[in-house]
């Protein structure tokens, strides 16, 4: 289970622009510790813009 929320919270960390797929399917919103990796991720991306 430990290594299924390690996955996730990696995929998370990813900026959305250049996630993939796959990762996209690894994310699981309904853990707490990657909707916090996942929203660090969107707000350096909002601020620091895609990259290119």
């Amino acid at each position: 289970m430990a290594s299924v929320h390690a996955a996730s919270r990696a995929a998370a960390a990813i900026p959305p622009s250049q996630r993939t797929a796959d990762d996209w399917k690894v994310i699981n919103l309904g853990d707490k510790e990657t909707r916090n990796a996942d929203f660090k991720a969107r707000e350096h991306e909002r601020v620091y813009g895609r990259k290119k």
